[in-house]
C-alpha cells in the first residue's frame, strides 16, 4: 500500500476531526463531546505552534495522523517538539504507517528547528512502546546518567 504523509491545513478540518474522534473512541477517552473536539481541532489547525501530519492512501482516504506541539525551552536554548498524538486506524495497523508518521514527525520538527522531540505513552501499551523504541525514542536520559524520564500530572 502506498501512503502519503502531508501537513494538514485548515481545509482538512473534517478529516482531522474524524481521525481524532476515532482515536478518542479507540482509547476509550470520551471526556470530550464531538463538538468540543471539532472546535479544538479548528483552533489547533491555525495555531502556529501546532502541526498535524496526515497519512493518506493513494485514493486520499485518511489512515492516521500525528499531532506535534512546539515550545521554546530555556534548557536547550531552542525549540522542542512534543508528539502529542499518534494514531493509525485499526484496520491499517502493522503496515509501517505509524513508523512513517514518526519519521515524518521528526523531519517536520527538524524543519521547525526543534532540537528534541518527546512523547509520553503508557508503559502497558506495548505496541506503542515497541514502535517508539524502534524509532529511536528512549525513557533513559543521558544527562541524568541513565535515569528514566517520568511523566507526572495533576488536574487543576
Amino acid at each position: 500500500m502506498s501512503t502519503t504523509i502531508r501537513l494538514a491545513d485548515s481545509s482538512d478540518h473534517k478529516l482531522v476531526v474524524t481521525l481524532v474522534l476515532a482515536f478518542r473512541d479507540h482509547s476509550h477517552t470520551r471526556r470530550l463531546p464531538d463538538a468540543e473536539v471539532a472546535s479544538s481541532v479548528e483552533r489547533l489547525l491555525v495555531d502556529p505552534m501546532t502541526d498535524f501530519l496526515l497519512a493518506l492512501s493513494e485514493q486520499g482516504d485518511a489512515l492516521g495522523y500525528v499531532q506535534l506541539r512546539y515550545q521554546y525551552s530555556l534548557w536547550v536554548s531552542g525549540f522542542i517538539a512534543q508528539l502529542e498524538d499518534l494514531f493509525v486506524l485499526t484496520s491499517f495497523r502493522r503496515r509501517g504507517i505509524g513508523l512513517q508518521l514518526l519519521h515524518a514527525a521528526a523531519a517536520r520538527a527538524r524543519e521547525r528547528l526543534a532540537r528534541f522531540i518527546w512523547l509520553n505513552t503508557n508503559e502497558r501499551n506495548l505496541d506503542a512502546v515497541r514502535l517508539y523504541t524502534r524509532a529511536g525514542f528512549s525513557s533513559a536520559r543521558e544527562r541524568w546518567e541513565g535515569g528514566r524520564q517520568l511523566w507526572l500530572e495533576r488536574a487543576l
